[in-house]
């Protein structure tokens, strides 16, 4: 997952997934995957976003197998765990 997400997603998204665009302002910067409005998306939701694009972002269905997508969906899930951790993650 954190390879095809590194390769599709982190242009816009960035490497960790906060929505600082690595385009340097060619479109707009997208929400950060670590909104409370995006961590509480289901993963259909976010399967279905990549699946058909939203807004200025474009489908990545042709690109991305569907087994392809649900790992870039996990990695997400792993980057949204990593920046919102929990003192309970750690023990």
């Amino acid at each position: 997952g954190q390879e095809k997400y590194d390769t599709y997603c982190s242009p816009c998204h960035d490497y960790h997934g906060t929505g600082q665009s690595r385009l340097n302002g060619q479109f707009p910067n997208p929400p950060s995957l670590h909104s409370e409005k995006l961590r509480s998306w289901s993963d259909g939701r976010i399967f279905a976003v990549i699946t058909e694009g939203q807004n200025v972002m474009p489908s990545y269905s042709t690109q991305l197998t569907e087994d392809e997508r649900w790992a870039v969906i996990n990695y997400i899930r792993v980057l949204q765990r990593a920046m919102n951790a929990k003192e309970s993650d750690i023990k």
